[in-house]
């Protein structure tokens, strides 16, 4: 994984980039989603995936991902 770009974005040097709608930095920049109403990009559903042994022995985790 490269830099990020969101810097580029937000001083000018590129017009656009491919940054994921969860990045809490996105809003602190001033970027803002495009839409997509053909449907270009498809969906990206992202999973936690832990080890069983990590899971189970931390209870906080555990109840946030249930």
């Amino acid at each position: 994984m490269g830099a990020s770009p969101r810097p580029d974005c937000a001083n000018g040097t590129v017009d656009a980039a491919d940054i994921v709608s969860t990045d809490p930095a996105g809003s602190r920049f001033g970027l803002v989603p495009l839409e997509d109403p053909k449907h270009i990009f498809a969906a990206q559903n992202v999973v936690p995936v832990f080890r069983q042994d990590v899971c189970c022995c931390d209870r906080a985790l555990r109840r946030g991902i249930e």
